[in-house]
């Protein structure tokens, strides 16, 4: 994977670069170490911290435990210099929250997505207080990095589905035209792009929507209950395109449900 190998890949949101210099604190709490053959260490860690991977973890067969404790990663090589990049952690995962109705889900999609204010405590963005942000601000990160599914829908009933999905496409330029018609006819909803999106059924409402949502770049994917109408067919293709879609730019995937869920390969699942 080249976004193990490469620390400006979008794939990976944290990591520590590191210079020929920091190779020679190895008596300090945390230093960066290029210099041993195979492997590079680079901070000291609880000698414990390995048992809590799962064994089935894709990340544990990365990590070598070198002498006192000191992380080693087996998968990364030094630069000839013996300069390098860590990555730290990868961002794209998936997580699904399970609750009961009403009890705040789609309020903190809404929250994360700055539609709404109206809470307690902190959401940071890059370690700034989205509360802080400017129009402007809200402008770029919703048209490049969020991508949300809401809900209820927000669909223009007076529009046709193709123009829904036209109307972020036109903004983004993210998809071409056929791209966006194949969309429609793995979901079945082939026949409906030049019907007023008012005289659809839910679960056809629920399609476009979704396929408007794909329809920017996206470095996380909000789906508020995304197949509460559909069938376990359309339910399938749609997981399959999030699947596509999200390894295609490296992106994250945060889903919520009542009980019935799309099937997706979740690193994390939340229950509230």
């Amino acid at each position: 994977y080249e976004g193990f190998n490469n620390i400006s890949n979008k794939e990976w949101i944290w990591g520590s670069p590191q210079t020929l210099s920091q190779s020679d604190a190895s008596y300090n709490f945390y230093y960066l170490d290029a210099t041993y053959v195979g492997a590079y260490s680079s901070f000291m860690v609880d000698p414990h911290l390995m048992d809590t991977f799962a064994k089935d973890d894709i990340r544990l067969p990365l990590f070598q435990w070198m002498r006192e404790g000191y992380l080693g990663y087996k998968k990364f090589h030094m630069r000839s210099d013996d300069t390098a990049d860590l990555v730290l952690m990868r961002s794209a995962e998936m997580y699904l929250i399970e609750a009961a109705s009403g009890t705040g889900k789609s309020s903190l999609c809404s929250y994360i997505y700055g539609y709404r204010n109206d809470y307690q405590g902190i959401i940071n963005f890059d370690e700034t207080n989205i509360k802080a942000y400017s129009v402007k601000q809200w402008v770029d990160l919703r048209k490049h990095s969020l991508s949300m599914l809401f809900q209820d829908l927000r669909i223009f009933t007076e529009l046709t589905a193709l123009e829904n999905v036209q109307l972020k496409n036109n903004l983004t330029g993210c998809k071409k035209k056929k791209e966006i018609l194949s969309f429609f006819e793995q979901l079945g909803i082939a026949d409906k792009i030049n019907v007023k999106a008012g005289k659809l059924s839910f679960g056809q409402q629920q399609r476009v929507a979704f396929i408007r949502a794909l329809c920017q770049p996206f470095d996380f994917l909000f789906l508020d209950e995304p197949i509460s109408h559909l069938d376990d067919d359309n339910s399938r293709i749609m997981g399959e395109l999030i699947i596509a879609e999200a390894k295609a730019q490296g992106a994250g995937v945060i889903a919520t449900s009542i009980g019935k869920h799309i099937e997706l390969p979740y690193n994390h699942i939340l229950q509230l």
